[in-house]
């Protein structure tokens, strides 16, 4: 291994420690690996974020009439409300919103295609309607009652009275001295109906006796509020003040933009607001904003090559820090990540070789090792932890994608086989339960629909259970065995992070089918003596 430079400062050897511990065991040759040139330096400028402003509006709608806001009459008052706030730019608002952004903890600095919101004390802008759907009444007419809010009573038919209960309507009944008249409704065979207390008519149980149904989208008021919510917002950008752009590296200039606010909590960045009239120079509306900052950092830029690839990577000398990398890995490991997307892809008797080639890197052994024991989500985070400089996120979200697919195919025929060997002991399970005298047994003399259905779902429930506990172990096993071998080295995958695919599904269809199959089976043999489905025929 040569360097350029055989001086290295403590920061730039750190950085090189980093780069070829990505690098060992993902790239051929590392000890070809060289610093063909560094630069480290100390980096005063100024710097500039302007904020364009501008209004969102969001219109929501509310039952009722709402007073916690600016009242206006009408639409057209509403819109006037709205461009007086937008139009609001005044000196006092910038100095407001300039006062609030210089108190963040990163001032501000750097904000670069963002939107921000401005916290503002602005009410919101109300509109009170009259219900659309129910034309400001509250309600519509009960359909039950025809809005009377009464209805005929149900139990004399309005008719206000009922048949006498005793005599059958007849007014006479019958006793030891002949027919005589009945004593309850006094021979009349009719009495009053107790339940509308000779009315004829009682309170409507749909409408409640108000006469109307509630209208849902006033609340019964009548009314709806129109609720216009206005915020200020401003779109950012940033900017290198144009004197300085000769002494400030444009890489660097890049990563303030994007990591302003992570580099000043870390100590990296050093940045204080400009006072006075200090400006960028570019034109700027009346009505935006510009802040201007003093900036301080070191830089450092170190470019490696390696087998006739050059990469530069960007550092902070004063923290020993990477600040950006290009994603090196995906171009010296592009074989492995190629093999590992066509695995993916492949007919499952091709998956293994395809693997194996693959894992002749180290970071796909390392993603093989970190998806086994973890989620998909959780995997992803992982691996971008560890591989910050080597990979694009985009790409990891690639690569635990396709790991997954060629985890699903190397497990397949576990799976299947633990899927036909789940089915054969449901199989004998249900016949031994159905078949012989063990049902018979378990229900007892006096058999109930209950303890029947009790039973036989508790020998289905274990059947499935038996099934999904193989399709799990013989699948995981298999799949342990061949990445162990894959990788070279012990592998355990959790269970619970298999990918089953249908072999689940299929096991429960196929416990279903055994299970109705014996029991139908059972029937018509007769060794069932009890069965609820029998008693529902006959």
């Amino acid at each position: 291994m040569s360097d350029k430079k055989e001086h290295l400062t403590q920061a730039a050897r750190t950085v090189r420690a980093a780069i070829l511990q990505e690098l060992k065991g993902n790239a051929p040759k590392v000890e070809d690996f060289s610093i063909r040139d560094i630069e480290e330096k100390k980096v005063k400028g100024r710097a500039f974020t302007k904020f364009r402003l501008d209004t969102d509006v969001n219109q929501i709608s509310r039952p009722g009439q709402a007073t916690d806001g600016q009242v206006v009459s009408d639409q057209a008052a509403a819109d006037k409300a709205i461009n007086a706030i937008s139009k609001d730019k005044s000196p006092h608002l910038k100095e407001t919103l300039r006062q609030k952004l210089i108190s963040r903890s990163d001032k501000g600095f750097g904000l670069n295609d963002e939107k921000i919101n401005i916290p503002i004390n602005q009410p919101d802008i109300i509109i009170h309607k009259k219900c659309g759907s129910c034309q400001g009444q509250g309600g519509a007419a009960c359909q039950t009652c025809r809005g009377q809010g009464q209805m005929p009573c149900p139990s004399c038919r309005g008719r206000r009275q009922q048949p006498c209960p005793i005599c059958q309507g007849r007014g006479q009944v019958n006793s030891p001295e002949g027919s005589k008249p009945c004593a309850q409704c006094a021979g009349r065979g009719h009495m009053t109906c107790k339940k509308c207390r000779g009315s004829g008519m009682v309170a409507c149980t749909t409408c409640r006796q108000t006469g109307k149904m509630p209208c849902r989208e006033c609340d019964s008021t009548g009314a709806v509020s129109d609720i216009f919510k206005v915020q200020l917002t401003a779109a950012t950008s940033f900017s290198v003040a144009e004197n300085d752009t000769e002494n400030v590296p444009e890489k660097l200039g890049k990563i303030m933009a994007d990591k302003a606010s992570a580099l000043i909590s870390s100590g990296i960045l050093a940045v204080s607001p400009l006072t006075g009239n200090a400006s960028s120079g570019q034109k700027i509306d009346r009505e935006d904003l510009e802040i201007g900052y003093n900036f301080e950092t070191q830089f450092g830029s170190m470019v490696c090559t390696l087998n006739g690839y050059d990469f530069e990577c960007a550092y902070a000398p004063n923290k020993a820090k990477i600040l950006s990398c290009p994603p090196f890995l995906e171009h010296l490991g592009a074989e492995g990540l190629s093999n590992l997307h066509e695995a993916a892809k492949a007919p499952p008797m091709q998956t293994e070789g395809l693997v194996r080639e693959a894992a002749k890197y180290k970071f796909i052994r390392e993603l093989i090792y970190v998806r086994s024991k973890n989620k998909l989500v959780r995997s992803m985070k992982m691996m971008a932890k560890a591989h910050r400089y080597g990979f694009n996120p985009d790409t990891i979200k690639e690569m635990v994608a396709s790991l997954n697919k060629v985890f699903y195919d190397l497990s397949r025929a576990g799976r299947v086989k633990g899927l036909l060997g789940g089915l054969s002991a449901s199989l004998i399970l249900n016949m031994v339960y159905f078949l012989t005298p063990l049902r018979t047994i378990l229900l007892g003399a006096t058999p109930s629909a209950a303890k029947e259905i009790t039973c036989d779902f508790v020998v289905f429930g274990l059947a499935v259970a038996l099934n999904m506990v193989l399709i799990k172990v013989i699948g995981k096993t298999a799949l342990n065995r061949t990445l162990s071998d894959i990788v070279g080295q012990k592998i355990s995958m959790h269970a619970a992070h298999l990918p089953y695919g249908k072999t689940r599904s299929a096991g429960i269809l196929g416990n279903i089918i055994l299970f109705a199959g014996t029991y139908y089976l059972a029937l018509m043999l007769g060794r069932i003596s009890s069965s609820v489905v029998m008693r529902l025929i006959y």
